[in-house]
C-alpha cells in the first residue's frame, strides 16, 4: 500500500463514478486512413455483448498471468494457471467479449510526440455532466476521462507536445465548453508506473507488477 511507503505523508482517494474514456481507447494517430482501414477490414465481427461483465471465481487466475505479458499463448496460458487450453481459451474469449478484460497497447512516453502529461480538474454542472464528459472523451489530446465523487466532479488527463501545449489545450477546453470551471490542473514531471509495469526514467516498461484486485496486496 502507498501510505506503507517510506516519506509518504497523506495520501487521497477520490471515488471514479463513471469512466468516460481511458488510455485503451487513446489514439497515437500514427497510422493513416487506409492503414486504419487495413486494420478494420481485418477485424473480426464483434461478438454479441453478453449481459454481466464479471469474471467469474475460476476466471481470476487468468487476471494477472495476462497482467504480466497479454499476448501470451493458450497453451502458455493454460500452464500458468493450471487449466486446459480449451478452457483458458474459453474463458480468456469470455472475459475480453464482456469488456472485463481490455488490450492495451503502451508507448514509451520519451519516444511519442506527446511526452507532458497533464490533469485538470474542473466542475460541469450536474445537468451537464454527461454530455460534456463524452465530448471531452472525443478530443484528440485527452487520453482519460472520469466522473468523479470529490469537491470536483470532473477529472481529465491529457498528454500533449510541449509545457505551453497544457495552457493552449486548457484554453481551448474552456472556450469549447463554457460549461466548464477550472478547478486545478498540474503536470506530471515523473512516471515510474503505469498499469501495472515499471517504467524506466525514459517511460520504458522494466518488470511487471501485475494488478491482482483479487488478492491481498503484495508487500512493495
Amino acid at each position: 500500500m502507498i501510505g506503507r511507503l517510506d516519506g509518504v505523508l497523506a495520501t487521497r482517494s477520490q471515488i471514479v463514478t463513471e469512466l468516460l474514456t481511458e488510455g485503451s481507447r487513446w489514439d497515437l494517430r500514427a497510422l493513416d486512413r487506409d492503414q486504419r482501414q487495413v486494420m478494420l477490414d481485418g477485424r473480426d465481427d464483434p461478438a454479441v455483448q453478453e449481459p454481466d461483465p464479471t469474471p467469474a471465481p475460476e476466471d481470476i487466475p487468468l487476471m494477472p498471468a495476462l497482467g504480466h505479458d497479454g499476448r501470451l499463448g493458450y497453451q502458455e496460458l493454460a500452464q500458468r494457471t493450471g487449466m486446459s487450453e480449451s478452457t483458458a481459451r474459453r474463458r480468456t474469449s469470455r472475459l475480453l467479449r464482456t469488456g472485463v478484460l481490455v488490450p492495451r497497447c503502451e508507448i514509451a512516453h520519451s519516444r511519442s510526440n506527446y511526452p507532458v502529461f497533464v490533469t485538470y480538474r474542473m466542475n460541469v454542472p450536474s445537468a451537464a455532466l454527461a454530455r460534456v464528459g463524452s465530448a471531452l472523451s472525443g478530443v484528440s489530446a485527452v487520453r482519460m476521462c472520469a466522473s468523479i465523487s470529490s469537491a470536483h466532479n470532473l477529472v481529465v488527463n491529457g498528454w500533449v507536445r510541449s509545457v505551453p501545449d497544457s495552457r493552449r489545450l486548457e484554453e481551448y477546453l474552456v472556450e469549447r465548453f463554457p460549461e466548464i470551471t477550472m478547478v486545478d490542473r498540474s503536470l506530471t514531471l515523473a512516471n515510474f508506473k503505469r498499469m501495472g509495469w515499471i517504467l524506466d526514467d525514459e517511460g520504458r516498461a522494466v518488470r511487471p507488477v501485475p494488478i491482482d484486485l483479487w488478492r491481498a496486496p503484495a508487500t512493495v
